[in-house]
């Protein structure tokens, strides 16, 4: 027997050895519909709050990139209420530098908010008297700073 056609029936002997060995349900996997699932995992983050997402949209399509933009929410979750508006605007809206308006502590960072040029508060209204507000919908508001 020539050495490619012996390597080429060892390669196909393990694999039947390997794949005889694996549960059907794996087997069944690069098969499968994987929509539902991307679907799923796709809105896993946003579990608390379903509507901050589109609201960041609409703040993204409302503001020029590369602006900085102060962001405050209302997060119902307790372990994530400072962290996650400002995680999920920075993912959601990359081209945007996004400023936190308290760090992961709940303590405010004021420095912050010296620096933004908009305001962004979902689930709240943030009043402050250096900015005004230009849009609201989605059950937040965006605000930019009165010149």
């Amino acid at each position: 027997m020539e050495p490619v056609a012996r390597r080429v029936l060892a390669a196909f002997l393990f694999a039947c050895v390997l794949f005889s060995a694996l549960p059907l349900a794996l087997m069944r996997l690069p098969f499968s519909d994987w929509e539902p699932l991307r679907l799923q995992l796709e809105q896993l983050p946003d579990r608390f709050a379903p509507d901050y997402p589109r609201f960041l949209e609409d703040v993204r399509r409302l503001t020029p990139p590369g602006a900085p933009i102060a962001i405050v929410a209302r997060i119902p979750d307790p372990n994530y209420r400072f962290t996650y508006p400002y995680f999920r605007a920075k993912y959601l809206m990359p081209d945007r530098e996004i400023l936190p308006l308290f760090d992961p502590d709940g303590r405010p960072l004021a420095k912050y908010l010296d620096r933004s040029r908009a305001l962004a508060a979902w689930g709240m209204d943030f009043p402050d008297p250096r900015f005004r507000t230009v849009w609201t919908g989605r059950g937040g508001v965006l605000k930019e700073r009165v010149p």
